[in-house]
């Protein structure tokens, strides 16, 4: 990414909680913000717009959970449809990543983190906020 630095926003999409995360191009490093539970079966727009109104992002970046020979999954349409939703409601460019092992290393991170006694069962509610940091960094690195 030649041009210059940028705030960016991850988002690992569930149907029923989705994790944010905010980074920035010039130190290519991410943080995990919050795990935003869905509303009645719907993403809480309020609660991301707010996030995004308070960091305020200039791309948007979706995780894509492929399958594991990256094939389009039913969940993968519907982060799809998310990463529209979001971007038609923002006005700003959204980019779908893939996050296919994400989660499964923010499960490894917490058990680490926990087995070293620096993370607490309390904290395991922002697995997902972690995974959407985990999936950013990677999109992140992958930047020219």
């Amino acid at each position: 990414m030649n041009s210059p630095a940028q705030v960016v926003m991850g988002f690992d999409y569930g149907h029923r909680k989705i994790g944010v995360a905010v980074g920035q191009t010039l130190t290519g490093t991410a943080q995990a913000l919050a795990t935003v539970p869905a509303v009645q079966n719907a993403p809480d727009w309020p609660r991301l717009e707010a996030l995004i109104a308070e960091w305020k992002p200039q791309r948007l970046i979706i995780g894509a959970p492929l399958g594991p020979e990256g094939e389009v999954t039913p969940t993968s349409q519907k982060a799809r449809q998310f990463g529209t939703a979001l971007g038609e409601r923002t006005g700003l460019p959204v980019e779908h990543w893939d996050e296919r092992h994400s989660t499964q290393a923010a499960r490894s991170w917490y058990k680490s983190g926990r087995e070293q006694g620096l993370t607490r069962r309390k904290q395991a509610g922002q697995l997902d906020g972690v995974a959407a940091r985990l999936m950013l960094e990677d999109w992140l690195r992958h930047q020219p």
